[in-house]
């Protein structure tokens, strides 16, 4: 195996996806030294998207690990759970955990991903306002959930609507707030409207253009206060208003920072065999980065790592992918496109059946489907290939998608 005689040791500092598929790519391609990895969660490591949908609608109340327990033992992973790294050093590339635990590494892997904003306002410590970022979130979260609960939403983007979505489906009570002119808008182009109306069906209620001022209560939340003074009445407030990038080690460390940890192509820091990968990892060069919250691109990042720490040839990166579970509402996104792309609306507008797809001149640069997943995969291969279409086929209601990639990418081919 190239690369042994060098890296011989690893640690990770961090244990969610980005992490654990890195791990698991060192050891299916040979990878014989050893692996570290540290969590700060007293738990298994476990999926993070099943937290606003299964795990809230107590379908997998336990949560959904990314590997058996048996794995870890299997592969020889030293697992460290509930140990917070509280300093590294780069030059010696020993880390220090909360613990007392000490290693050095010939690589460490910063894989520490992000938190949950949190609204600085007037009563915001309060009991029964909440974020949803890790299991104890949704656990804590899923127990105010009663039929009858008030809960109030801060933020329409996904995490807001899919927790509204679990929410109502449990028999709560729910408003949402949006400081835009509708929820989604700047993430599900063409499609947030067949999306928001379901969630108006359900029973929820909507509320745009409005800004939050405070939270009212002495001891628990009462409502929310807006802007105009008038008061939301709330049991329970969910704040959904993205993420931050856990930077503040590497930070610390004397690692460039700046909305994330800033790596090359390589994932690469300044700090020779010291790497940042998922959700926390700024990648590019000075005059351009790119932090993707994607967790196809926390599974990519983890396996590309692996494959140059073993010397191994670099894959194709993977098109970005996202998905969302929303009731019956399956909504699947691909690729990066942009406002200024040209559309082509696939399926029946008035129905919960659609695809956008999102092109360049006959270059597709994205997708986004509603109960259509079917449309995701050959659109992904086009955009990995950078085929150039005709743009008649891609408007044709009767061109299959997947037949249409098929005969393209063989045509490539030859």
């Amino acid at each position: 195996m190239r690369g042994s005689a060098v890296v011989d040791s690893i640690t990770f500092i961090g244990a969610g996806v980005a992490g654990v598929t890195a791990v698991d790519e060192l050891r299916s391609n040979g990878f014989e030294g050893r692996i570290t990895l540290i969590s700060g969660e007293d738990r298994l490591p476990y999926d993070r998207p099943p937290l606003s949908k299964e795990v809230l609608l107590g379908a997998e109340p336990g949560g959904v690990p990314l590997r058996p327990e048996s794995f870890y033992g299997d592969n020889r992973v030293e697992l460290l759970m509930g140990h917070v790294v509280t300093d590294l050093d780069c030059s010696t590339r020993e880390v220090t955990s909360s613990a007392g635990h000490r290693r050095r590494s010939d690589v460490v892997v910063l894989a520490t991903g992000g938190s949950a904003r949190r609204l600085r306002l007037p009563g915001a410590d309060l009991d029964g306002i909440f974020v949803l970022r890790t299991h104890d979130d949704a656990a804590a979260l899923g127990e105010r959930l009663m039929p009858g609960a008030r809960l109030v939403i801060i933020g329409g983007g996904f995490i807001g609507t899919e927790v509204a979505a679990a929410a109502v489906t449990r028999g709560a009570e729910v408003v949402l707030l949006e400081a835009a002119r509708a929820p989604l808008a700047a993430v599900l182009p063409e499609l947030a409207p067949l999306v928001v109306e379901h969630h108006r069906q359900r029973g929820v209620k909507i509320r745009t253009e409005v800004a939050v001022d405070a939270f009212t209560g002495s001891d628990r939340v009462t409502g929310v206060r807006l802007a105009t003074g008038e008061v939301v009445p709330a049991d329970v407030v969910v704040v959904g208003i993205g993420m931050r990038p856990n930077d503040e080690l590497a930070a610390a460390a004397g690692l460039p920072t700046g909305d994330g940890i800033h790596v090359d192509r390589r994932f690469r820091t300044t700090a020779p065999g010291v790497y940042a990968i998922g959700d926390v990892a700024a990648v590019g060069d000075d005059t351009s980065r790119r932090r993707s919250e994607h967790w196809s691109h926390a599974v990519d990042s983890g396996k590309l790592l692996a494959r140059h720490l073993l010397g191994l040839d670099e894959r194709p990166r993977a098109v970005p992918w996202f998905w969302s579970d929303q009731y019956h509402l399956n909504i699947q996104m691909v690729g990066a496109p942009n406002a200024a792309d040209e559309r082509v609306w696939r399926g029946d507008r008035g129905s919960d059946q659609a695809t956008v797809l999102f092109h360049r001149g006959g270059r597709l640069t994205g997708a986004v489907a509603l109960n259509r997943g079917r449309d995701i995969r050959p659109v992904s291969d086009l955009i990995a290939a950078g085929a150039t279409l005709a743009v008649a086929d891609l408007q044709a209601p009767d061109t299959d998608l997947r037949k249409l990639a098929k005969r393209t990418l063989q045509a490539a081919r030859h």
